[in-house]
């Protein structure tokens, strides 16, 4: 999940690759994490497409590809949910601070 957040995961498959069941491996990953494992990987995803807004030229659709969302408009809702702001403005406001691309 962390190498590759682009892809889809669903809680049966990733309990049975590593020889659980979806249970323990929730519980397993909040006390490793502090949350479940789907909860995790959003704040993931976000966390990525936060960086890649102020660090890249990128748009807005191809940072949603790469994180993992397949509808640009459920990234949108999800990233304005966590940092109070769309993808666009938050570029806007803070990729002047970061000047790397």
């Amino acid at each position: 999940m962390h190498k590759n957040p682009e892809r889809r995961f669903n809680l049966n498959g990733l309990a049975k690759s590593v020889g659980t069941n979806r249970s323990k491996l929730t519980y397993a990953f909040i006390d490793v994490t502090g949350a479940p494992p789907f909860k995790w990987l959003r704040q993931h995803r976000l966390a990525l497409a936060r960086k890649m807004l102020v660090t890249s030229d990128k748009d807005i659709q191809s940072i949603s590809d790469c994180v993992g969302y397949k509808y640009i408009a459920n990234f949108s809702s999800a990233f304005k949910k966590e940092y109070l702001l769309s993808p666009a403005k938050y570029r806007k406001n803070y990729a002047k601070e970061n000047n790397s691309y």
